[in-house]
């Protein structure tokens, strides 16, 4: 299976991570700098608040600080965020 990395750990980002981490992809969902809280408690807690859900034992949550480690041997990189403006 591939090793997936997620620009993005929000809603968006989050909603992808659970299908590929499904479908046995190992999941790095990056957090920009908004979801600094978001990922805290994804580490702590394997929990994400905002959807209310357990999160599933392939994916594993990164700081925006963390990107090249998130990044390092990826097979794919996914967008997952929205910009309003």
């Amino acid at each position: 299976m591939a090793n997936v990395a997620i620009a993005g750990a929000g809603m968006m980002g989050a909603a992808t991570a659970y299908p590929l981490s499904d479908n046995g992809h190992t999941v790095r969902p990056v957090g920009t700098h908004l979801d600094d809280d978001i990922i805290r408690s994804r580490l702590e807690t394997r929990y994400h608040p905002t959807l209310k859900r357990e999160l599933p034992a392939g994916v594993q949550p990164f700081f925006v600080e963390e990107m090249a480690q998130a990044l390092d041997g990826a097979n794919v990189i996914v967008g997952g965020t929205v910009i309003l403006g």
